[in-house]
């Protein structure tokens, strides 16, 4: 339906109009869903060339198209440009709508993700306080958009090791997605794989992979078997596996997710280095030394974008 209504505008209002723009950004933000990451930035790409010409640099429609040009940028890993992005971003939002304004609090989102994969946990976690007040100020304690915020404080906590702060904001986010959206919806899974990393990082393998398998299950029953989110769910039941030291079955997963992951992403993102890393642990557990030699090499630290 979105690609019919691309095509109509572009023969009716012309190729130039800022309507055929707001298509390709729709088209953008319908692609991302469907996992098709280099397809969503050519078509950002021509959007918002569009809107500069024709609305201005500081248009709120070009603030909304820099603002998922950073989350393009991030699912890219390219994490210097998604910053430069979102700084631009929220500069227009500002200038546009003051500080007081729930887009202030989506582009605070995407900066302190960008922080986080940098390994800025302080700055991340500062940043994602920031968007939860700004959010509950303008939006209400129930609205499913704070749940964005409190699953991403439970990352940053997982990470940190503070698991028992980690799990409850997961287990916030839960509740109010299930409210929203429902009990199969793709963010439910994403949520639901929060938890699970928490209870293996706690030890607790088995509870951990049963719900690895139903945040897998949910999303093959969503999504393309070549989407970049069926590659994520792969390689978190592929850690399961190598916990409990069935190395044959991790070792199949981590293959496949490889595949999905560097075809959705590309060969140079981080994910696809910490499978290679997994995978050349595996080789070395079982004796495959040339094989495991050539995994940890290719992960050999490289300049960021």
């Amino acid at each position: 339906i979105v690609d019919q209504a691309v095509t109509m505008r572009g023969m009716l209002l012309g190729e130039t109009h800022p309507g055929f723009a707001q298509c390709l950004y729709e088209q953008a933000l319908v692609m991302r869903c469907l996992g098709k990451i280099l397809e969503v930035k050519r078509l950002l790409d021509t959007a918002i060339a569009i809107q500069r010409e024709r609305l201005g640099k500081y248009h709120p429609c070009t603030a909304m198209t820099l603002l998922t040009m950073g989350i393009n940028f991030m699912d890219l890993a390219k994490y210097t440009t998604a910053a430069h992005v979102y700084n631009r971003a929220l500069q227009l939002i500002k200038k546009s709508f003051g500080s007081d304004h729930v887009l202030i609090a989506y582009g605070l989102t995407g900066m302190a993700e960008n922080s986080r994969c940098q390994g800025f946990f302080d700055e991340a976690r500062s940043t994602h306080e920031q968007a939860l007040y700004l959010r509950r100020k303008l939006l209400g304690e129930r609205h499913h958009s704070i749940a964005e915020s409190t699953y991403y404080l439970g990352e940053v906590y997982l990470t940190l090791a503070k698991y028992e702060d980690a799990m409850k904001y997961f287990d916030d986010a839960l509740a109010l997605q299930r409210m929203a959206l429902g009990q199969t919806h793709p963010v439910i899974a994403t949520t639901t794989h929060g938890i699970a990393k928490v209870l293996l990082a706690q030890g607790k393998v088995f509870d951990a992979k049963s719900m690895h398998d139903r945040a897998y299950s949910m999303r093959r029953h969503c999504l393309a078997g070549d989407h970049p989110d069926i590659g994520d769910s792969q390689y978190c039941n592929a850690l399961v596996f190598l916990k409990l030291g069935k190395y044959d079955q991790a070792g199949a997963l981590f293959e496949r997710c490889l595949v999905t992951v560097r075809d959705a992403r590309g060969a140079r993102h981080p994910l696809v280095a910490s499978i290679l890393y997994n995978s050349g642990l595996i080789a070395n557990y079982m004796a495959r030394y040339k094989q495991s030699e050539a995994c940890l090499l290719y992960t050999s630290p490289s300049p960021r974008d």
